[in-house]
């Protein structure tokens, strides 16, 4: 059996328990010690990185949840991939991918939990679902009647979220070609 530690954090009139393992104080206490003071002395004042986009407008700008993957939206009804594992970052860094299929500008842009796919919403009142394997469009949904503000992935894999300037918000599935 495992050796435990019992920690009491108090509030206002009330008591909160929590029992910890050996190994999850070391994780704590790891983490505790790799974190980095953010506040406004500490930013950095310079940006990183600077994608230049000479042509079109940036609508939207989306990063992987693993931080590899930037993917940007644009007014040329376009979306760009920017892969850092696959890519360094040098001065004009080309997109790893460009992906066409929108008819109006793109305003947001999601990638599914295990970076296979990706959604896309765009003027055009469309979401399109892309293949990040092999990179193009492989469904279009159809169903709101205005723009495409938002579009989220849910972390169930196969669910979408959408809100559009309808006044609708649309939950869609991979597995069919219409809202749920």
């Amino acid at each position: 059996m495992l050796p435990y530690t019992e920690n009491i954090i108090q509030k206002p009139s009330e008591y909160t328990y929590f029992k910890f393992s050996q190994k999850t104080q070391e994780r704590i206490y790891e983490d505790e010690q790799n974190r980095i003071l953010i506040d406004e002395e500490s930013l950095p004042s310079t940006a990183f990185f600077t994608f230049f986009n000479s042509q079109n407008i940036v609508n939207s700008i989306n990063f992987s949840d693993d931080g590899h993957l930037i993917s940007i939206g644009c007014s040329d009804s376009s979306i760009r991939l920017y892969d850092f594992k696959k890519t360094q970052i040098v001065n004009g860094m080309n997109p790893q991918a460009k992906l066409l299929g929108h008819c109006g500008p793109v305003f947001s842009t999601n990638n599914s939990p295990d970076f296979k796919w990706l959604v896309s919403g765009s003027e055009d009142c469309s979401v399109r679902l892309w293949s990040l394997d092999y990179p193009s469009c492989i469904m279009s949904f159809n169903e709101h009647d205005g723009p495409v503000w938002d579009v989220q992935y849910c972390p169930l894999e196969y669910y979408m979220l959408s809100s559009s300037y309808d006044r609708t918000a649309r939950l869609w599935t991979s597995k069919q070609n219409k809202s749920v």
